[in-house]
Formats: C-alpha cells, sequence, structure tokens
C-alpha cells in the first residue's frame, strides 16, 4: 500500500485540483492522508465536501488540521500516521501526470533493497511546460535528480530520517543528502509521475534563502571557503528576486522560458 500525503494551508484555490487528481487514480491500493495547518480559508470546507468520494472508491482518508511549525513540521506529521509501506508527498497544487502512471510505475515489483525510487516531473510556466527528466537533473544535482512530488520512499525508512524541520525550502534536499550518505540504494523508473506549477512556491519566490540553506546542507558553512561562498551566493542569487518582483511579468516570463530552454 502506498500513503499519499498533501500537505496544505489556506489552499482553497489548490486543493480541489490535488484531490481529483488522487481520486482518478487507477491504482488503488492506497492511502490518503491530508494535514493541514489550521486554514482560515475555505480548504477544510472543500476537502470535507471529498470525503463522500473517497468513501465510494474505499480509499482510506485522514484529515488532519492544526497548526504547525512550517512545511517539513507537517510533513513529519503526516510521516507519523502513515501505514503504507511507501511514501508519497502530493501537496496542494500538485497533480499526477496521468490517470494510470501510479499503475505504470508499480507495474514491476520493486526490489527489497530499493529504498527510494522515483520518475520524472513536469514542470508548468507561464510560457508552457517543461519536462522534468532524469538526465537533466543529474547533471544539476546528483544528491535529488527529481522532484519530491515523484519519489516513493520506503515509510520505515521515512520514519527513522524525517525532514529536519529547520529548513525551510530545501528540507526534502538535506533528508535525500542523508539517505544518500548512508548508503541508501535509490532506482530511477522512467514514468512521469507528476505536474506542478514552478511559478509559484517557496523555491521559485525565494532562491537566495535557498541557496543559502543549500550550503548548510552540504556543510560548506564548516569549510574555510565558507565566506567566499556566502559572498558568490549573495552576488549571483542576491538580486534576483527583487529583479522579479519590479520587471514586468512578460519580461520576466522571457527571461525565465530563456533560462529553462
Amino acid at each position: 500500500m502506498i500513503s499519499f500525503i498533501t500537505i496544505c494551508y489556506n489552499a482553497e484555490k489548490d486543493i480541489a485540483k490535488t484531490l481529483e487528481s488522487v481520486l482518478d487514480q487507477t491504482y488503488s491500493d492506497f492511502e490518503y492522508i491530508i494535514i493541514d495547518g489550521n486554514s482560515k480559508d475555505k480548504t477544510l470546507e472543500i476537502v470535507n465536501k471529498y470525503k463522500n468520494k473517497f468513501i465510494e472508491k474505499g480509499i482510506p482518508l485522514t484529515i488532519k488540521s492544526e497548526p504547525d511549525k512550517g512545511v517539513y513540521d507537517a510533513m513529519n506529521k503526516g510521516i507519523d500516521i502513515a501505514q503504507g509501506e511507501w511514501i508519497n508527498f502530493i501537496n496542494a497544487g500538485d497533480c499526477f501526470y496521468s490517470d494510470n502512471c501510479i499503475d505504470l510505475f508499480f507495474q514491476k515489483e520493486i526490489a527489497s533493497d530499493i529504498d527510494y525510487c522515483y520518475g520524472d516531473t513536469i514542470e508548468v510556466y507561464h510560457f508552457g511546460e517543461i519536462l522534468l527528466s532524469q538526465n537533466k537533473q543529474l547533471k544539476k544535482n546528483i544528491i535529488m535528480p527529481f522532484c519530491h512530488q515523484s519519489v516513493f520512499v520506503r515509510t520505515n525508512l521515512m520514519k527513522q530520517y524525517k525532514f529536519n524541520s529547520k529548513y525551510k525550502i530545501l528540507g526534502d534536499h538535506d533528508l535525500f543528502y542523508r539517505l544518500k550518505k548512508d548508503g541508501r540504494k535509490s532506482e530511477f523508473r522512467p514514468v512521469v509521475i507528476s505536474k506542478y506549477d514552478a511559478t509559484q512556491g517557496l523555491s521559485a519566490n525565494n532562491p537566495l534563502a535557498l541557496h543559502l540553506e543549500r550550503l548548510q546542507i552540504y556543510h560548506i558553512n564548516n569549510k574555510w571557503y565558507y565566506p567566499f561562498a556566502i559572498i558568490y551566493v549573495y552576488m549571483r542569487q542576491g538580486l534576483i528576486q527583487p529583479l522579479k518582483n519590479i520587471l514586468p511579468r512578460n519580461i520576466v516570463n522571457y527571461i525565465m522560458a530563456y533560462r529553462r530552454k
């Protein structure tokens, strides 16, 4: 069984898309866990309207709503109550690429020595969609050549490692850095699993904070050249978000399209 976990907070504009995507899956051996951060909008009202649909399909549904200390604290709450063999995080606004992608992914049995298994992802921008394939991602990040929406980790392992909630943006990178460091074994399967809006979110809107966290995760802050790394990050990333905020949207979209292509 798979434990699909969705965390959300004030996600009334996005949550229905994710709920529909989960319900539409042809794969049936899963439970669905929603961890809400005590939303102040209509998120929970929307979620509750879908309860009967999950009951009709025989899908175990758990809804937990309470204040949390951030994204990764909420994810850890989902891990604590997960009962499946595998965990996948498909958060508010994310959706699966197709109705049968999970079926395709688990068509072939996963060997018992594999700790986590992943597929490809589609990023959605204003200018179109881009496939984040393993081949592209390996050139950029050998620790995490995938998006968290497209990876399945054994639940017993997630309960052992969990996310370090001190990180606000790259807690997932930290998790897989620790798994890689401890020699945990992974496997890639050529199936597109998920699709998400890459123009929004913590990573897209906080490039400076993201790269500062990366220095900590990879322990650059303990190296003699850390001050130079800090200067480099501030020079390269410090102006990106302010420029995105003041430049006309069509120019920002053009630059993003050029960089991605």
